[in-house]
């Protein structure tokens, strides 16, 4: 299923998610807690004037924050929420020339840094490595940006990029294998079995803690601290085992039109539970329990 899209906003898993780039080469982003365009498009109308003031740094972050909270709240109780204070707009007393205009602050942006790693690094990196690095680190650069400050990047920054790498598909399947990085971090509702494993999601976190942490931090003195410390890669999403999900519907549909017996049971608990062959034979009657609350079956399993 495809999205409608909004200005300043993308989608992870079909809900709406606010997002602004600012002045300084940072990102902001908040869910808006709906995967309906109706709800989301409403929203915006009411965010989307406060924008520039928020890019430019006009408006905190914080009054942002809560300005989006609290509008939330309101379109969900049927309140209306008055708009952010307006800002005054300073005006210079006269307008200087271009010899008077400040020098522009000397920074190492990312892609600076890259190019220093690169030929630093990248001397004995055959051609197949070289070309993995360079997808690995293209996330980066189109999550955070290619021109940002390298001692601006924190480990929340760090981490939304991880957590966009383990929703990226499979580069090596169509239609994905066509795509640039920008289309594959848009891509929703990407199948499990597509979803990219845990060795391509390692192999991202990797190049981004040798770039921070043993180059930039260790080795050229440039970072006090790596924003990769502490990030760990998360499980891969992509499910694993011998049968697709598409195989396992059939398996199940097949059992469903099998007549009661222990073919019909076990093909089930093997779909539903995942267990072992081993785990169902020792299955007990004893261990089979109701729940209350939810009015559910279940299996006390690995207790004694």
């Amino acid at each position: 299923m495809r999205y409608k899209t909004l200005p300043y906003t993308f989608q992870r898993n079909g809900n709406y998610y606010l997002q602004i780039r600012l002045s300084n080469g940072r990102m902001f982003k908040k869910s808006l807690l709906t995967d309906s365009y109706r709800e989301a498009s409403a929203l915006m109308v009411r965010i989307t004037p406060h924008v520039p003031f928020v890019k430019s740094l006009a408006t905190p972050i914080s009054m942002l924050d809560e300005f989006v909270s609290n509008l939330i709240l309101s379109e969900r109780r049927g309140v209306k929420v008055p708009l952010l204070p307006s800002l005054p707009i300073v005006v210079p007393a006269e307008i200087e020339g271009p010899s008077a205009q400040a020098e522009p602050e000397n920074v190492l942006t990312l892609s600076d840094a890259w190019g220093m790693y690169k030929a630093e690094k990248g001397r004995n990196w055959t051609k197949s490595i070289s070309m993995a690095n360079e997808r690995y680190i293209e996330v980066l650069f189109v999550v955070l940006g290619k021109n940002t400050d390298v001692t601006a990047i924190t480990k929340q920054d760090i981490r939304q990029v991880m957590e966009v790498v383990e929703n990226l598909p499979k580069r090596v399947v169509q239609p994905y294998r066509s795509m640039n990085v920008q289309q594959l971090i848009d891509c929703d509702d990407v199948p499990p079995d597509e979803l990219v494993g845990v060795e391509a999601i390692n192999k991202h976190l990797k190049v981004y803690k040798s770039l921070f942490k043993t180059f930039l931090t260790e080795n050229k003195d440039i970072l006090m601290k790596s924003p990769t410390d502490g990030v760990v890669a998360a499980p891969s999403k992509a499910r694993f085992g011998a049968y697709s999900s598409a195989e396992m519907k059939k398996f199940v549909e097949w059992a469903h039109k099998q007549p009661d017996g222990w073919l019909k049971w076990i093909t089930l608990l093997l779909a539903y539970t995942g267990a072992r062959r081993g785990e169902i034979a020792k299955l007990e009657k004893s261990q089979i329990k109701f729940d209350e609350d939810s009015q559910r079956y279940y299996f006390l399993i690995g207790l004694c």
